[in-house]
């Protein structure tokens, strides 16, 4: 049964016209539209004591905005100008990861990610400042095999939309096989778009998903510093390969990963690690790489 003032149950409508006591309605059809109208009123009532319940929690939070604004030491002595910059000091971006992948985990990385949103939380003026400041937003990490993924392609895309067109550090990992994966295409193709804008990029995922995270568009490419960690463990022929660009990486990590399925500009490396590696893929990618210093 729905709520009686949202949504009235389905009841037997009694005749329009009853005239079955002396030409005019019975006793029991007198008392319902006398009730009927009694309801009317109370809905009504409830109504209005919504509406003015909205009011009034409304208010209830503004106030409680101003009162923050008026004490607040911070908001009320600097201009937001100021307030920003002070933030971005607080909050670390995630650095590129060079710990071999028994020694490498992500968990540590959640406060890297957590700090904006923990400013954003204090109060309505902090986080309007925060909200409008891109130099926070420059990190962003996804778990692929969370529950809650699909609500996660919004947050991420809030997410980018708040980084403005600053370089990003993307770190996407999947410990487990995941299993919403029309949710993993739509957060795929979030992230896609602003390739572009990748600066860092940290793939630890299944080597069938891997692949997905290939880039949009764009013919231009700034990534400097590539992670690519097949979190099933198998060695992946499953290339990574970008779309209408070739990256030029300075730092390249890779594991389990064949050298000819990674469609980079090795000219360009100066730093590479790999784990499980063949020898003569090695002797390969020294070729292809002169500059490389370790």
């Amino acid at each position: 049964m729905g709520c009686i003032f949202c949504q009235q149950p389905p009841l037997h409508k009694p005749p329009k016209h009853c005239r079955l006591s002396h030409g005019g309605p019975c006793s029991p059809c007198s008392k319902l539209k006398a009730l009927e109208f009694r309801i009317s009123r109370v809905k009504q009532k409830f109504l209005e004591a919504q509406k003015t319940m909205t009011d009034l929690v409304k208010q209830h939070q503004d106030l409680k905005a101003q009162i923050n604004r008026v004490h607040d030491p911070i908001i009320k002595r600097l201009p937001p100008e100021i307030i920003s910059s002070i933030f971005q000091f607080r909050v670390r971006h995630i650095p590129f990861d060079t710990k071999a992948s028994y020694d490498s985990s992500v968990e540590p990385i959640w406060a890297y990610i957590t700090a904006p949103l923990i400013l954003g939380a204090v109060c309505r003026g902090w986080r309007n400042i925060a909200w409008s400041t891109p130099g926070l937003w420059k990190s962003i990490l996804v778990r692929l095999n969370s529950t809650n993924l699909p609500w996660h392609v919004d947050f991420i895309r809030a997410w980018l939309d708040r980084s403005g067109g600053l370089p990003l550090a993307v770190l996407v990992y999947c410990d487990k096989q995941p299993k919403l994966f029309e949710a993993v295409g739509a957060m795929a193709s979030v992230i896609n778009r602003q390739s572009s804008r990748w600066q860092i990029l940290d793939l630890r995922l299944p080597s069938d998903i891997m692949s997905w995270f290939c880039g949009g568009l764009q013919s231009e490419s700034i990534l400097r510093s590539i992670r690519l960690e097949p979190s099933d463990g198998r060695v992946s022929d499953n290339p990574f390969k970008m779309w209408n660009v070739i990256p030029k990486p300075a730092k390249v990590f890779t594991s389990s990963m064949r050298y000819k399925s990674i469609v980079i500009e090795w000219d360009n490396v100066t730093w590479v690690e790999t784990e499980f590696l063949q020898i003569d893929e090695c002797f390969e990618l020294l070729k292809r790489a002169p500059l490389i210093r370790h």
